[in-house]
């Protein structure tokens, strides 16, 4: 199943909770045991805990040889094909100890989940006495209640997962992606936001914890899009991704036992407005990937909340149904169901809305049109978007067209490329260029230069589109290069080997 899976371009992610579940002749278990990896309880027994697979053993992520041990577990995964690893149930998540366990079994053994028996299973749940029995020790041999050192048992979970790619898969990039965390935890994982539901109200929530965890320095965040919990809609689930698509972390889940949320899943109208924004997405690849650098060297967040764009607006400190992707586009979701306007308020200086080319004046309250097929998104006048053709999955192709779209008279930036999935970067080979535009008498000069020049490349060639400003002569790198207009859009080329 991988291999086919890999053949039509997907990668596989796959679950690993901190529960080992205690089977006697099951490696991981036994190993475990053998190693004395699991925590224990003040008596010295090892602690038993019930999570998905049923009575489990915890890992003790405080000591080294712990984490050694988890890394190692994960080389069957790898040898498999499985290219990355998602972290869940890691606060850590107990369900019941075993002093709740014979009630839960006569609570369940009938499996009539009516309302009062979930919610009894739920009190069950909360009733977390156990914790207080649970010992760690560190690598000294100090021994540590769970309450004082449960915060960052995600953060050491991740770094023994980060240490499997180390030691199985040493020039792949790795991708984790983790519940929990601890400050720190975005050098080892991406984080999404937790098992939220079906509502209107938790597709608004997501922009505040996104934003939050962003400016925290947890770039790499996201929800569960369309909901975890409860049964979606069509209505909700497109509006849902019409945001989430502009989001660093971007996927579609919901629980076992709730409709499902495919695209395909509701009418044709539907998955037509769902594809057509994913396409976006991967149009926005190459802003997106040169945003993740640019996180990754200097700490600004991917998305940002709309005060970052001037600080002595009072009024943007209390808007959070709006974001930015980057310094350029501004993102204004809608968050209600049965609408089809919005209200909006821009930040100083002047606005272009993508969708008809529209200019607006920041620094006032609007009112646009929102239809079910749409969501507003505003690029900042003298900025420029990075974008390709739409794509299946990244690197589909070894080929690609970059369009750099020119909003303005004047536009700076930088584009960042590399193969995607080794650490070759970490020795220089990228390349990174640096794209500005300006106006001098009526003529717009663009230039393209590489700031390091060490690997082969995606682009074939740079093709400018120029919005909202008024161009006669066009000069690319100090030669005249000639218009041509497409969709009534001035246009030129370039071919990247002319860039120096």
């Amino acid at each position: 199943m991988i291999d086919k899976l890999k053949g039509m371009g997907f990668k596989i992610v796959t679950i690993v909770d901190p529960g080992v579940k205690i089977e006697n002749g099951y490696d991981v278990y036994e190993s475990g045991k053998e190693k004395n990896v699991f925590v224990k309880k003040k008596s010295g027994e090892i602690f038993e805990g019930y999570v998905w697979p049923g009575k489990c053993h915890f890992p003790d992520f405080l000591k080294e040889n712990t984490r050694e041990w988890w890394a190692e577990q994960h080389d069957k995964l790898f040898k498999m094909g499985v290219d990355g690893i998602w972290n869940d149930m890691n606060e850590p998540s107990i369900i019941w100890d075993d002093e709740k366990s014979n009630e839960v079994k006569s609570l369940t053994e009938n499996r009539k989940f009516d309302l009062s028996t979930l919610e009894r299973l739920k009190g069950l749940a909360n009733q977390k006495n156990y914790v207080h029995d649970i010992i760690h020790e560190d690598d000294t041999g100090k021994k540590w209640e769970h309450l004082k050192v449960r915060n960052v048992y995600a953060l050491l979970e991740s770094k023994a997962t980060r240490r499997a790619f180390e030691l199985h898969k040493k020039n792949q990039r790795p991708f984790i992606l983790s519940r929990a965390g601890f400050a720190g935890i975005q050098r080892n994982a991406a984080v999404w936001t937790g098992d939220n539901v079906s509502w209107w109200e938790h597709l608004k929530n997501e922009m505040a914890m996104a934003l939050g965890l962003s400016l925290s320095g947890v770039n790499f965040c996201g929800g569960d899009v369309g909901g975890f919990g409860s049964n979606t809609t069509a209505e909700l689930l497109v509006r849902w991704i019409e945001m989430g698509a502009f989001f660093p972390f971007f996927r579609n889940h919901s629980a076992i036992g709730t409709r499902h949320q495919e695209p395909w899943a509701f009418d044709e109208e539907t998955e037509n407005i769902i594809r057509a924004h994913i396409q976006k997405r991967y149009e926005l690849f190459p802003y997106f990937y040169t945003l993740f650098y640019e996180s990754s060297v200097t700490g600004l967040p991917i998305i940002r909340p709309l005060f970052m764009q001037d600080e002595e607006d009072e009024t943007l400190y209390s808007i959070n149904d709006e974001f930015m992707l980057g310094n350029s586009m501004l993102i204004a979701p809608v968050t209600q169901p049965n609408t089809y306007w919005r209200a909006i308020y821009l930040p100083k200086g002047r606005w272009i809305d993508v969708r008809n080319g529209e200019i607006y004046e920041g620094k006032r309250l609007y009112k646009v049109k929102a239809p079910l097929e749409e969501i507003p998104v505003f690029v900042k006048m003298n900025s420029m978007l990075l974008k390709t053709q739409a794509l299946n999955y990244l690197f589909e192709k070894k080929r690609l067209p970059l369009y750099v779209e020119i909003y303005g008279d004047s536009a700076n930036s930088i584009l960042y490329e590399d193969d995607g999935e080794t650490l070759e970067y970490k020795k220089g080979k990228y390349n990174l260029y640096r794209i500005s535009v300006g106006s001098v008498a009526k003529s717009l000069h663009v230039n393209v230069e590489y700031l390091n020049h060490g690997y082969t490349g995606m682009y074939e060639k740079i093709t400018f589109k120029f919005f909202a400003s008024k161009v006669s002569n066009v000069y690319m790198n100090g030669e005249e290069t000639s218009i041509f207009f497409k969709n009534g859009v001035p246009q030129v080329e370039i071919d990247i080997s002319k860039v120096k």
